[in-house]
This record gives structure tokens, sequence and C-alpha cells, in this order.
């Protein structure tokens, strides 16, 4: 069960994390152009 857990809250990082890097870089496209 806790394995489980442990598994949803690093998925949920990676979507953080993903979400934020495509903002970012759609941000520097933004700049850029």
């Amino acid at each position: 069960m806790s394995r489980n857990k442990i598994k949803s809250t690093i998925t949920q990082e990676q979507f953080l994390c993903n979400y934020t890097t495509s903002f970012y870089y759609q941000y520097l496209q933004l700049t850029v152009a």
C-alpha cells in the first residue's frame, strides 16, 4: 500500500515537472519571438 502511494507521489512530481518545463519553454518562445 505504501509502495503505491510512493509511486503516485512520484507520478505527481513528474507531472508537475513536465508541466512547469513545457510552460517555461512556451514562455521562452514567446519572449524570443
